[in-house]
């Protein structure tokens, strides 16, 4: 090739360069060309300060500190991307162990259904197990099994969502945005496992997908990414518009089907649909637990968003709050007699409800002017009002000797005395 050819003529024709290593020269700026059919290894290096206007693309791994000035301007949030509360598990106001689980209920962990119907008898708890970087896990633990469920018969975590933390997902809009699902899992038995993500605001929409279990008892991450739904719009209002669903066994109803790996419109037998898939209550020796659930826009999963006890407790009691103080005689609330049979009490939620109407409990709960007379609170409730920030109660009364009109406290008779307000979806 001749001297005389310059650098530009170079670089634009098109060579095949194998087992080579290729240096980019380093008198002057070559022009600009397009290289292709390059194999082997190729080096190329730049001076300092020498990329303007550059467009990074397919994936790049950057080793070493990334320096932007000017704004960083993200494709999806950096904050606030998991779209899950209490996927470390870290927040359990109802308790951490509860033995003998025959029915659906929200026995530990904050916003984790169990749901139960049929034979089955478990264990559910919120234990201190997880992968690393993880203090805490969601735990079922199979007591009684039922290796011969009938038809109707459910055993699995389900977790809802409001529609009007979901709007930014598009769905139901030709720009429908992908989501991705992400935890660790841990159990007994391997082998393969059903997740659904279900619209039940769309006629009940429904897209899944399997993910295995490989090594018995050992941590593993998984996982799923689902393709945005162009049909179906997700109403704009705190009613449960998704519901989540991990399987761990069923009856004839909800086996026979396919995975439904597209979005489309919701068959029972789709839910848990190969029988092939682990069936965790057919033994007492089998478990299982999960942690680290996260939800998020995109195709991809990124690491775990972490957040603090304080956040986490606060978005779980718009849900369910529970007072325990753990300490005797310590003020609940304060209200007045008016007559002679019960106390009513104005009761300020720390967090506001979800929805007017929360249901009631409270265990072990006595009343007081502090001078003249004590007594204790009856275990049935009177006619009460539950507002969105605040309840209006009616707490009847029992053997106590008072003057109507007195200012009078609800306060803890022992250690495991508590007032609590649910509004789950």
């Amino acid at each position: 090739m001749s001297r005389a050819r310059d650098n530009a003529s170079m670089l634009s024709s098109t060579q095949t360069l194998t087992n080579k290593t290729f240096v980019a020269p380093a008198l002057g700026t070559p022009a600009s060309g397009v290289m292709t059919n390059m194999t082997g290894a190729v080096t190329a290096s730049m001076v300092d300060d020498a990329v303007t206007g550059a467009k990074i693309e397919n994936n790049p791994t950057i080793a070493g500190n990334l320096t932007v000035s000017g704004d960083l301007v993200p494709s999806s949030a950096l904050s606030n991307r998991n779209l899950i509360i209490n996927g470390a598990m870290t927040v359990a106001q109802r308790g951490t162990n509860q033995t003998s689980c025959s029915t659906h209920g929200w026995y530990s962990c904050d916003r984790m259904k169990l749901m139960l119907d049929g034979d089955w008898v478990v264990t559910q708890s919120q234990v201190a197990d997880g992968p690393s970087g993880f203090g805490y896990s969601w735990k079922v633990d199979i007591t009684t099994a039922d290796a011969s469920p009938d038809a109707g018969d459910i055993l699995n975590l389900r977790y809802m969502m409001e529609g009007q933390d979901l709007q930014h997902l598009k769905k139901g809009t030709s720009t429908a945005l992908p989501i991705t699902i992400s935890f660790w899992v841990k159990s007994y038995q391997t082998g393969n496992y059903q997740f659904n993500i279900i619209d039940l605001d769309a006629g009940n929409r429904i897209i899944g997908g399997t993910y295995t279990v490989n090594v018995s008892a050992t941590w593993e991450y998984k996982t799923l990414t689902f393709a945005g739904d162009t049909t179906g719009q997700l109403n704009n209002d705190n009613g449960a518009s998704f519901l989540l669903e991990w399987w761990l066994d069923s009856g004839g109803s909800y086996q026979g089907g396919a995975v439904p790996t597209s979005w489309e419109a919701q068959a029972d037998t789709d839910r848990m649909a190969a029988t092939s898939h682990v069936r965790v209550g057919n033994h007492t020796d089998n478990y299982w637990q999960i942690t680290g659930i996260q939800l998020e826009v995109g195709s991809n999963a990124t690491p775990f968003e972490h957040r603090s006890y304080a956040y986490e407790l606060a978005r779980c009691q718009r849900y369910y709050e529970k007072n325990k103080p753990g300490v005797v005689n310590v003020a609940v609330g304060t209200g007045v007699q008016p007559n002679g049979y019960a106390l009513y009490m104005t009761y300020w939620y720390r967090v506001s409800k979800r929805a007017s109407g929360a249901t009631m409990t409270y265990l072990d709960l006595d009343y007081s002017d502090g001078a003249t007379f004590t007594g204790n609170i009856d275990t049935t409730p009177g006619a009460s009002v539950m507002g969105l920030d605040s309840a209006f109660i009616a707490l009847n009364e029992s053997g106590a000797t008072y003057t109507v009109n007195h200012c009078v406290n609800t306060t803890t008779r022992n250690t495991s005395s508590f007032i609590a307000f649910e509004s789950e979806l």
